[in-house]
């Protein structure tokens, strides 16, 4: 989604005997005051066994949904035992990795489901699943030196 020139969000959950877990990822835009749009990406449980599945790009590339900004959102399951390399898709940006379930052991950091940990200065980062874990990357431009006020 992209709000554009503005926009109003809420989500709920409208179930009310399933639990409902979301992510709510704001993104700064690359550009300013573009026409707001809808996008969805459709896919397979498979199609993120073990390997990582790109869902959102700048580009559209390999069938992902568009986003106004050089960043990358992934997902993958990573069976137990299994060893996959992330690799940075553009230089200068930094990744945040979500692990939704299971256990996963990143640059000697183990991280449980729920835990999250950030890697930058990096081009790849290793990913060993102690557990079958289900994993979200959100890849976006690192800029330093930033005055937050």
């Amino acid at each position: 989604m992209s709000a554009g020139t503005g926009i109003m969000h809420s989500e709920f959950n409208a179930s009310e005997t399933e639990a409902f877990h979301s992510y709510q990822i704001w993104v700064y835009p690359k550009t300013q005051n573009v026409a707001p749009r809808y996008g969805a990406f459709n896919f397979a449980a498979e199609d993120k066994l073990n390997t990582v599945l790109l869902a959102l790009s700048p580009d559209g590339r390999n069938g992902s949904a568009t986003i106004n900004q050089d960043a990358f959102f992934s997902v993958l399951t990573l069976q137990a035992g299994q060893t996959i390399i992330y690799n940075i898709n553009l230089q200068g940006n930094g990744v945040y990795i979500h692990n939704g379930g299971g256990e996963v052991i990143i640059a000697n950091n183990t991280l449980a489901e729920g835990d999250a940990m950030g890697c930058y200065d990096t081009k790849e980062v290793s990913i060993t699943a102690v557990q079958t874990s289900e994993l979200v990357f959100v890849e976006v431009p690192m800029q330093r030196g930033i005055k937050l006020n």
